[in-house]
């Protein structure tokens, strides 16, 4: 198995995606699984963003993600231990 391990990407899926496909095609390789640690900042409703995620380029395009029901190109798991700050609130789901 090949993981990848990516970081703080502030709602920005697109870019985080290409990024793997870029680094995939210069080892020539396919991650199996991609973990993310960090701000995932992905909000649904792009009005209620926390400070950090609004200091980087507001909601990214999760919210347009979330309403054309985009898969990931990758099986992709968010770290949800409170060391590397990737918490998981339901509330905001």
């Amino acid at each position: 198995m090949i993981l990848r391990i990516a970081g703080d990407i502030h709602g920005a899926l697109d870019r985080m995606y290409a990024d793997i496909r870029a680094f995939e095609a210069a080892l020539s390789v396919r991650f199996d699984w991609v973990l993310h640690v960090g701000d995932f900042g992905v909000w649904p409703d792009p009005s209620r963003i926390d400070g950090a995620t609004r200091r980087h380029e507001g909601a990214g395009d999760f919210p347009t993600w979330a309403a054309e029901h985009r898969a990931a190109p990758r099986p992709t798991v968010p770290c949800t231990c409170p060391g590397c700050g990737g918490e998981v609130h339901p509330e905001e789901a």
